[in-house]
């Protein structure tokens, strides 16, 4: 059984509705539950990403930023889809 892709706003927008940061040990968690511990995420450039692996990707394109154990949403940097996965900012595509 093939493990199925998330997209990477939906991490993004857990994030910005629990008011754009978020633990990054409560985030992990929060993954893990609602998409299970082997779970495969994807953005508009890049496939199969771990979770770890995400989160360099939106670091490295300055979508979010880490600091003292938190994870913070760069509101301005993330771009807005029009299907379900969608954040209300505008900025450059994942």
């Amino acid at each position: 059984m093939t493990t199925p892709s998330i997209h990477g706003h939906q991490l993004l927008n857990h994030i910005l509705d629990l008011g754009g940061s978020e633990p990054l040990d409560t985030l992990r968690r929060w993954a893990s539950s609602t998409h299970g511990p082997n779970a495969h995420y994807h953005t508009c450039s890049a496939q199969e990403l771990t979770f770890d692996s995400l989160l360099q990707f939106l670091l490295d394109r300055n979508k979010i930023e880490i600091s003292n154990n938190r994870v913070s949403v760069i509101a301005d940097h993330v771009c807005s889809q029009d299907d379900d996965h969608s954040v209300p900012n505008h900025g450059a595509h994942l």
